[in-house]
Order: C-alpha cells, then structure tokens, then sequence
C-alpha cells in the first residue's frame, strides 16, 4: 500500500499544480482617450488573451468629432516570457506588436509596461497610424487571475 501512495500523490500534486490559473492568462487595459488637434480619441480593447508568447485582443477607436474616422480590428502584442518573469519581479518592460483594422491596415504598436503591484500597473502605448501621426495613450492594466 504505501508504494502506490506515493505515486498517487505525486499525480495528485502535479494535477493541482496543474490546474493554477496562469496570472498572465488575462490582461485587462482601461479604457484610455488621448486628445488630437481639435478633437479626441478614445480607444477600448476587450481582454488580452494570452496565446504563447502573444496577447491578442479587439478594438474600437472612437474619433471625436470625426465620427467618419472611427475604426476597429485586431490587436497583437508580443511579450515573450522573460518579459513576463521581468513583470512578475515588478520590473518594467518594453513590448512591440500590431493593430490590425478590419479592413486589413497595419499600424505598429509600441510600448511600455510598469507594475505597480502584483496584480497591475501602468500601460504606455504608441500607435503609429501614419508616418507622420502617432497616437500615444497612458492607461492601466489588470491582471485579473493573478489571486
């Protein structure tokens, strides 16, 4: 009997171990608005899903008053995991990635990430829509499965 316990136990241990949300699984950025010349901006993404070393999430981008100009699509940041040890050890951390409209444009995206404690911190994000425009927003972020 005792030689089967031991095995039983550890598939028990490693099947709990298992079954521990992955904090980074989630990724939840406030809504932010940045201000253009006579007008605003605002963006709202859904949750980032991590996938590897990818978060994926949707977007909409309302433009104030130039309602004609609002827009929607993909986002994909890449954050490989020593960047995700780097956030866990509350250290800043500098990621890249894409916005993707639904009609295809790609618009380059990057920026900062500072924890401010275990369970969130501080979102810095550029997005290049032209040569000439960059729209750079600060907002926060939640990790929602980090308890």
């Amino acid at each position: 009997m005792p030689r089967l316990c031991a095995p039983l136990l550890f598939l028990l241990a490693a099947g709990l171990a298992a079954a521990a949300p992955d904090p980074f699984a989630e990724v939840v950025a406030a809504p932010v608005k940045t201000s253009i010349y006579i007008g605003s901006v605002t963006l709202i993404a859904s949750p980032f899903r991590r996938e590897g070393d990818r978060f994926l999430a949707t977007y909409q981008a309302k433009v104030f008053p130039f309602f004609f100009a609002d827009e929607s699509g993909r986002l994909i940041i890449i954050v490989p995991p020593a960047d995700l040890a780097r956030i866990a050890a509350r250290r800043p951390i500098a990621f890249a990635g894409k916005a993707i409209r639904t009609d295809g444009a790609v618009r380059s995206v990057q920026g900062t990430a500072v924890p401010t404690s275990s369970t969130g911190g501080k979102l810095a994000v550029k997005i290049h829509v032209t040569r000439r425009i960059t729209l750079s927003f600060n907002t926060t972020y939640t990790l929602p499965y980090s308890h």
